[in-house]
């Protein structure tokens, strides 16, 4: 990655994570920034594949600031909007609900 990225709430990120000996990319979005500590909270949207295993790749993670990589090339049609809203409201995040909101307007 060479250097440090400049992370913002709401971005879309993926990382390593060492799943039972396991490296795993798991992709979530910025919730939280700890920049004093070098971490970011990342929320991960639980994976509906049916294994029992979605659920440790779910959830809320602490991720160093040096592993995570930004997710550039993010085109959303209007189907994910809908599913990204649903777990908006879901989450109880209006903030999150409002912006998808406007960009799926926008598209």
């Amino acid at each position: 990655m060479g250097g440090m990225e400049h992370f913002s709430i709401g971005e879309w990120v993926k990382f390593p994570y060492n799943d039972k000996g396991k490296t795993l990319l798991l992709t979530g979005y910025v919730k939280e920034m700890n920049k004093a500590q070098m971490m970011m909270t990342v929320f991960v949207p639980t994976v509906k594949d049916g294994s029992s295993s979605a659920l440790a790749r779910s959830g809320h993670f602490r991720v160093p600031l040096d592993v995570a990589e930004k997710i550039r090339e993010l085109q959303l049609e209007h189907e994910d909007y809908n599913a990204l809203l649903d777990m908006a409201l879901d989450s109880k995040d209006e903030e999150w609900f409002e912006e998808l909101v406007c960009r799926r307007n926008k598209m």
